[in-house]
């Protein structure tokens, strides 16, 4: 009897149903594992990404995938957004600079693949994942703003506290994590006191990682959540949200002012920039050098207002117009501000493109009835919105995985 039962199981477990089902969990489960390697490094993220898509073809259920994605909004205006990006090999003269423009917006293509992926009953344990990341980052930065050598985890410029990644890429992710943990201890009815104390403790270290590193963008960012979240908690009470934004916000900068020399020194720099601004792009900070990315991708954007240059052409375009405008700077992989290299390399539709995944985002957050997609679905596209005039984060990897990331755990529920 003991015998038959075995072979039973046995015969059970090699059901090919069986086999699909422990893929599809063990598929779900790296995903969450994604969470918690993005913040570190490059080269095991895409290998990571690559492995999830392999199991998600083993596996085979592709009719059952794409009913989950079909009619979501924010795949589509993905899907349009990287189709474009492809069809502007058409009318550029760069390819081989347009395949590394191309290559990376196709990364946004893992949006529709983690929602087909991600279970349900793992979405907490995929942003837990991405928090005990970041708590770690946290710790190390403040190890090495204590001058504690911490070896192997440091980013190659010490001197912005920011391990793994370039201070630019790191504020934007200690800005997310600080707004999940605003998020669970404010909005999430849910919570434990126990989690809303945690959550209040990682909140501050957040923060203050925030002001002694030197991301700028990022802490502007941080501002505009901290807005955000007051209107959030307020709800329907504007008059006493804005009250209270328009207090807690010049308090928060004037604090930070006051305590954070590198923060205190970051404005002066900003202020002397923009003060000494000049053509002389040589002696420009990076205030300066960005008011010159711009001034020349305007241009660029003003001869070719439709279509724009296409897929990487920015680069040599912008040597061209470098070469009678700013001689000093003429070297430019992007704009440092996504809303112009979309205009650059394609034009209004460009434009329209990229806020059409915005747009998209912001809708699926506010017809939902579920809290974590409607206060946080609301705040990714409205931060991302605001640090996009400063870079090119949709280009860059580290910005984009965190895209990406969250927009699959936000906004997979509405397919």
């Amino acid at each position: 009897m003991e015998t038959n039962q075995i072979a039973a199981s046995e015969t059970q477990m090699n059901q090919p149903g069986n086999f699909r089902e422990k893929i599809r969990q063990l598929n779900s489960l790296l995903v969450v594992a994604f969470g918690f390697i993005m913040p570190m490094w490059v080269a095991p993220t895409n290998i990571l990404a690559g492995l999830i898509l392999l199991l998600w073809l083993i596996q085979g259920d592709y009719r059952a995938d794409f009913e989950k994605v079909r009619n979501n909004k924010l795949v589509w205006a993905v899907s349009a957004f990287v189709t474009l990006n492809f069809v502007g090999f058409l009318w550029t003269s760069d390819v081989d600079n347009g395949w590394q423009v191309a290559g990376r917006e196709s990364l946004l293509m893992l949006i529709p693949l983690f929602m087909m992926v991600l279970r349900d009953e793992h979405v907490n344990a995929a942003i837990g994942s991405f928090m005990a990341s970041m708590m770690l980052s946290a710790i190390l930065s403040i190890m090495l703003y204590l001058g504690i050598n911490t070896a192997f985890f440091v980013y190659d410029c010490p001197q912005d506290f920011a391990p793994f990644m370039s201070h630019i890429s790191y504020t934007p992710y200690l800005v997310i994590a600080a707004y999940i943990s605003l998020y669970t201890l404010l909005l999430d009815q849910s919570a434990s006191w126990q989690k809303k104390t945690l959550s209040a403790i990682i909140a501050t270290a957040m923060a203050v990682v925030i002001f002694i590193s030197n991301g700028r963008a990022g802490q502007v960012m941080f501002f505009m959540m901290i807005g955000l979240i007051i209107f959030q908690y307020y709800n329907k009470q504007l008059l006493r949200a804005l009250i209270l934004a328009v207090v807690s916000i010049p308090l928060i900068i004037f604090i930070a002012y006051k305590s954070s020399d590198r923060f205190s020194d970051r404005i002066t720099d900003v202020i002397e920039d923009v003060n000494g601004y000049s053509h002389n792009s040589k002696s420009a900070g990076a205030t300066g050098q960005r008011i010159i990315m711009a001034r020349n991708a305007i241009e660029i954007i003003r001869k070719h207002p439709i279509i724009g240059v296409g897929t990487g052409d920015f680069k040599s375009e912008f040597a061209e117009v470098a070469k009678r405008n700013t001689p000093g700077y003429t070297d430019a992989f992007h704009p440092h501000n996504m809303y112009l290299l979309e205009l650059a390399q394609f034009g209004i539709i460009g434009l329209a493109s990229i806020l059409w995944i915005l747009y998209s985002q912001i809708r699926l957050a506010t017809s939902s009835s579920e809290p974590l997609p409607k206060y946080f679905g609301l705040a990714l596209p409205v931060l991302f919105a605001v640090i996009m005039f400063s870079d090119s984060y949709l280009l860059g990897h580290f910005t984009t995985v965190l895209f990406i990331y969250f927009s699959a755990i936000l906004y997979h529920d509405h397919a």
